[in-house]
């Protein structure tokens, strides 16, 4: 029970107070409970849940009863139990059979010792604790919970080491409305909104209240921002209907690029979350917003055959659909490519090159790469014969990402492509 208490539950009444002795249970309070004061007024009672989001609540009984019927002590039940918080109730002897037939999790006596009830509060703040652990959906959002969050960027710190790209994780902050319906009706529409807009590989989680990370592999923070940028300004012309009134919305971000898989994943999630004041990136409507509404791809072909080049220029103009702007430009040979600025401009790089090739080979050209600049800009396939088994372990180890056996289909290749790029198929 160790590794509950150490959460410190947050523990909410309702009821009078001072029928309760709230007092003299926060004296006695020996496992540092986060004791919320208990709430009176019951018509914003459901809102007060929601936003302290306790692991427990206790219901003082005699003070529900003549403002609560059993449809709506029905509803709080549900609502509780929808976001796995278990309801104590306490109440004097005569009410117990009345109370039985709410199904709480619990019905014990006004008289009742405190050591019993917080035997109780434990007993269910841990229960609490490992259902989060082990459902990987957040009740109240529909998207992934915070364990799940932190699996994810775990194993994205793993990839990391393998194959050294470096990934971007979002901090959305959603623009409230001080009205709690309204606010609701916002997360909803912002998460109906945002699901359309991710890749496959994009995970998004519910983090801290009404707070969101978007976890982006394989994607640098420029990359990112020009994401956010585009689905900030696409999600503040989404009409939001209110009360017969048009309401509009708009979120703040934070995107954080993970380059070092030297680091924890808290540490991740800390940095993340910290100094958002004045880390917030949004967009301000200034600047070309069309070289903003995509994250920009830029593709090398290197093949001395022409009729490959013309091939390739073509056929991947339209790779990761409407994901990427693609820019193409194709070279004859590996000098030619490795002595062009182009490439070395802070933008993403897909190169495909041959194996054999005229001042080079693609070997080389590789391991040079890899050596003298920024290896998690770069995705490199190569493409060679099946003349010998070693080249393909050759050029793996030399730094390529792939490997692609001639003859190949432009279906194969794209699809290598998009594996490559953490594309996958719809």
């Amino acid at each position: 029970m160790n590794d509950i208490l150490a959460e410190n539950p947050i523990v909410m009444f309702i009821g009078n107070e001072e029928k309760f002795n709230f007092q003299n249970f926060c004296d006695v309070n020996k496992y540092n409970y986060k004791l919320v004061q208990p709430v009176q007024n019951i018509v914003t009672l459901f809102e007060k849940i929601d936003f302290v989001n306790p692991d427990v609540l206790i219901i003082l009984i005699e003070e529900l009863v003549e403002t609560f019927n059993i449809d709506k002590f029905n509803q709080l039940r549900d609502f509780c139990e929808s976001r796995y918080i278990s309801t104590i109730c306490i109440c004097n002897i005569t009410d117990h059979m009345t109370v039985n037939a709410l199904m709480l999790d619990a019905v014990i006596s006004e008289s009742i010792a405190e050591v019993e009830l917080q035997y109780y509060i434990n007993k269910f703040a841990q229960r609490r604790y490992r259902i989060k652990e082990q459902v990987l959906i957040d009740p109240i959002t529909g998207v992934y919970n915070y364990s799940h969050l932190k699996n994810e960027v775990t194993k994205q710190l793993e990839d990391l080491k393998r194959c050294y790209e470096s990934f971007s994780m979002v901090y959305v902050n959603i623009d409230e409305k001080q009205d709690y319906s309204l606010d609701n009706l916002i997360v909803k529409s912002f998460l109906q909104f945002i699901k359309c807009k991710l890749r496959p590989t994009d995970l998004l989680a519910h983090y801290q209240n009404k707070g969101f990370v978007l976890l982006l592999p394989k994607t640098v923070k420029a990359d990112g921002i020009k994401l956010m940028n585009r689905l900030s300004l696409s999600f503040s012309e989404v009409p939001i209907t209110y009360e017969n009134q048009i309401h509009y919305a708009s979120f703040n971000y934070k995107v954080l690029e993970i380059p070092d898989s030297n680091i924890t994943t808290e540490k991740c999630l800390t940095l993340l979350t910290s100094d958002l004041t004045d880390s917030i990136d949004r967009f301000n409507g200034k600047g070309n917003n069309n070289e903003m509404m995509n994250r920009r791809l830029k593709i090398a072909v290197i093949n001395e055959d022409r009729l490959i080049r013309e091939m390739l220029n073509h056929q991947l103009s339209d790779l990761g659909g409407e994901l990427y702007d693609v820019e193409i430009k194709v070279y004859t040979d590996g000098e030619e490519f490795l002595n062009d600025p182009w490439h070395k401009q802070n933008e993403r790089y897909l190169i495909i090159l041959d194996r054999i090739l005229p001042k080079m080979g693609g070997f080389e050209i590789i391991r040079k790469m890899r050596t003298n600049y920024d290896r998690r800009k770069y995705l490199c396939l190569m493409i060679g014969s099946k003349s010998s088994e070693n080249d393909k372990a050759i050029a793996l180890q030399s730094g390529a990402n792939d490997y692609l056996e001639k003859p190949f289909s432009l279906k194969e290749l794209r699809l290598r492509l998009n594996r490559m790029l953490g594309i996958t198929a719809k």
